[in-house]
């Protein structure tokens, strides 16, 4: 790492005379020591205000002149500014913000100096004048909340129900806490309206609505903002509730204990109080006002709430893309898969350790869920061709055939011609692809009702197009199912960011496939590359491949004494069913 101070001279003479002339023009600059403390140039300095001694540390950071130095006291005793981080580093006129590189350390001292002098902190303890510094803060919501344990998330539906309250009237309300990353946030479950419910949380995942409940209220109050603030008890807020109207048992909802206090003032601001159970004490907590539209799709997605996916396989390929098909607003979903997910799996996976020795199906249906409230998740742990009972063969093929489209994300041949044949017989559209061992690249592919070739012809179309080409055979090594040795003998493997490429791709071809309006894709398999490797120039290579001169086979045309036959023999059957 370059160290400033060595690396530009001229910009530390620079600095080194712009404080030294501050000295010599300034009385209340009193005293200069420079220093290396670690690795940066420091300079401590004794500023005099109204009688009063403040020693200040003024650190170059290492990326000066890039960055700003920073200024705080080195003082035992403390004392604070309204303009002062929790490090103690005092917030100036220059900061991360708005700082270049021609601002100086000097420049920086006297704007410590004037924030001082006007706002005379030690000399405020003993009843001196003091003068208030107007806050250039603008900070993100995240900023403001990045120390706060505890929040309450709402939305714009429940602030105009909030808003819209009239003096004494109130809306019982429950609210669900969620503990997750080091934080609480809060959320409300429902709203009442005296018994009836007038609004229901229906975005919040139900697994997360089965979370720790606590019941509360929203309230409208005639009070200032700052004698709400100044409220620290439950008896203090209880008094204020029956000052403004309400009766006693509303004052006294649960006891005031475990419960959640929405004040709403005369000018619809907002502050959520909560009362903790066994505990006089009253927490302020800040509030997160959602002003987002939950749904941030194109409007050509909107359809693909109603449609539902069958995916055959969730591992690596298949978890990424119904993921991905959840995000982009599919809602129903039939996931089969048998396998295990192992601590192998891990780094090509959207899963983790928490789900490691569960199946795979039911760690994605978790996981799906919580994307949204409204996805629907049915799953089947049963191996599509291996031993299983055949009337459960049987249901999950009917199940399969219910779908809008069947996506195959195995590349296991065998199920790729079971589900071949059930999408024929149910004609419905197959997606499927893989990932090239090695993560040279990938391959999509779709077979639509009347308008492709089946699943089979157009396979066999593709590996006689590769043989026909002499390119090499993608091997796999030993059970590695995405490696691939090189004729040097290195070893290839297939990262989590390959797999992701090929599977965002699918999802791509998947939702077009379940769209209304005519595909945005001219051709119906695409080999795609990510290494320069077999067919593969470069990274970023694509092939489309022609499907439509392949000709289907013609099925044999059945005479009429076979017809006859058939109709003989199935006639009597339903009418026996229907006896």
């Amino acid at each position: 790492m370059a160290i400033w101070f060595l690396e530009n001279a001229n910009r530390l003479l620079h600095e080194r005379k712009e404080i030294e002339q501050l000295q010599l023009t300034k009385k209340w600059l009193l005293g200069v020591e420079w220093l290396i403390s670690g690795n940066e140039l420091a300079v401590q300095v004794k500023i005099e205000a109204h009688g009063h001694i403040y020693e200040l540390e003024m650190g170059y950071p290492p990326l000066f002149p890039y960055s700003p130095p920073g200024v705080k006291s080195i003082e035992k005793e403390k004392w604070w500014t309204e303009h002062q981080y929790v490090n103690g580093t005092l917030c100036l006129e220059w900061g991360p913000d708005n700082w270049h590189e021609n601002v100086t350390g000097a420049i920086i001292l006297e704007s410590a100096y004037r924030l001082i002098c006007a706002e005379n902190p030690k000399g405020k303890r003993s009843g001196e004048a003091s003068s208030v510094v107007l806050s250039r803060h603008s900070l993100s919501i995240g900023q403001e909340l990045r120390r706060e344990t505890i929040r309450l998330y709402i939305n714009q539906v429940l602030l105009e129900i909030a808003s819209n309250l009239k003096p004494a009237e109130y809306k019982k309300m429950n609210f669900h806490y969620i503990f997750e990353n080091k934080a609480t946030v809060v959320h409300i479950g429902q709203v009442y309206d005296e018994s009836k419910i007038m609004w229901e949380n229906d975005y919040l995942s139900n697994k997360l609505k089965s979370k720790p409940l606590g019941k509360g209220g929203i309230y409208h109050v005639s009070n200032a903002s700052t004698e709400i603030k100044s409220l620290s008890s439950s008896e203090e807020l209880k008094l204020l509730l029956l000052k403004n109207g309400y009766k006693e048992e509303c004052a006294e909802f649960e006891d005031l204990t475990n419960s959640l206090f929405i004040l709403v003032d005369e000018v619809g601001k907002l502050f959520p109080l909560l009362c903790i159970k066994n505990t006089e004490k009253i927490h302020k907590i800040p509030i997160i006002i959602d002003k987002e539209n939950i749904d941030r799709r194109q409007p050509e997605l909107f359809s693909l709430k109603d449609k539902k996916v069958g995916m055959v396989g969730v591992g690596s390929l298949g978890g990424k893309i119904v993921n991905a098909l959840a995000r982009s607003g599919v809602e129903k979903f039939f996931l089969v898969d048998e396998d295990l997910f192992l601590s192998g799996n891990i780094q090509r996976h959207t899963l983790d350790w928490r789900n490691v020795g569960n199946h795979k199906v039911d760690a994605i249906k978790d996981q799906l869920e919580f994307i949204s409230s409204s996805i629907e998740v049915d799953i089947s742990r049963i191996n599509l061709t291996g031993q299983e009972a055949t009337t459960s063969l049987n249901a999950n093929i009917t199940e399969l055939g219910s779908c809008d489209v069947i996506v195959d994300a195995t590349a296991d041949s065998k199920v790729f011609n079971l589900l071949s044949a059930i999408c024929k017989n149910y004609e419905k559209p197959m997606i499927w692809g893989e990932v090239f061992s090695g993560g040279i690249g990938g391959l999509i592919a779709r077979s639509r009702p009347k308008s492709d070739p089946s699943p089979q012809i157009m396979r066999k179309a593709l590996l006689e197009t590769t043989s026909a080409s002499e390119m090499p055979t993608i091997s796999q090594i030993g059970e590695e199912p995405y490696g691939l040795q090189t004729e040097s003998g290195e070893v290839w493997l297939a990262s989590d960011a390959d797999v992701g490429v090929i599977a965002n791709h699918l999802a791509r071809y998947i939702i077009d496939a379940l769209k209304d309006e005519e595909s945005d894709y001219p051709f119906s398999m695409y080999l795609i590359g990510l290494k320069k490797s077999w067919i593969f120039d470069q990274p970023f290579e694509i092939f489309p491949i022609d499907t439509n001169h392949l000709i289907e086979g013609i099925p044999p045309q059945e005479n009429q004494n076979v017809i006859k036959e058939v109709i003989d023999f199935i006639a009597p059957l339903l009418e026996k069913k229907n006896d």
